[in-house]
């Protein structure tokens, strides 16, 4: 009686004295499962090592990504904090009796603010220059 391998019932776990049909050579074998296991299992071993060598490297991936958006964040938020040090830096002279009609100008060794008594021609001068020092 002939019977075609792709008719037998499906072994869902094979046990170690099961086995297996094989072609050596052109020529049907059996083979039992116990000398195919340990190598089966091998191949296991080494794919779910694999498989946590890549997570493990897209974790890493990951990890230097977010690492180097943080160092991105900080730097920004150190040049931020620079320039409100500088803004803060800047001292306009404080109001006094006397001082109506004066202007705050820019001095013209360009380090700070005075009183002038003087007014520039527009508002807009002024703007400018607190502008231009980083107080507006």
């Amino acid at each position: 009686m002939s019977v075609r391998i792709s008719e037998l019932p499906v072994a869902t776990a094979p046990q170690p004295d099961d086995e297996m049909v094989i072609n050596q050579g052109g020529a049907t074998k059996k083979v039992p499962w116990s000398e195919v296991s340990p190598d089966v299992a091998n191949i296991n071993e080494k794919v779910a090592a694999a498989e946590a060598a890549a997570t493990n490297s897209q974790t890493a991936q990951g990890l230097a990504e977010d690492a180097k958006a943080a160092a991105e964040q900080a730097e920004t938020n150190a040049e931020a904090a620079a320039a409100a040090a500088e803004a803060a830096a800047a001292t306009i002279p404080a109001i006094a009796p006397g001082d109506a009609g004066k202007a705050v100008v820019v001095k013209g060794t360009e380090d700070g603010y005075e009183l002038s008594a003087t007014a520039p021609a527009t508002q807009a001068y002024v703007i400018e220059a607190l502008q231009r020092a980083g107080a507006l």
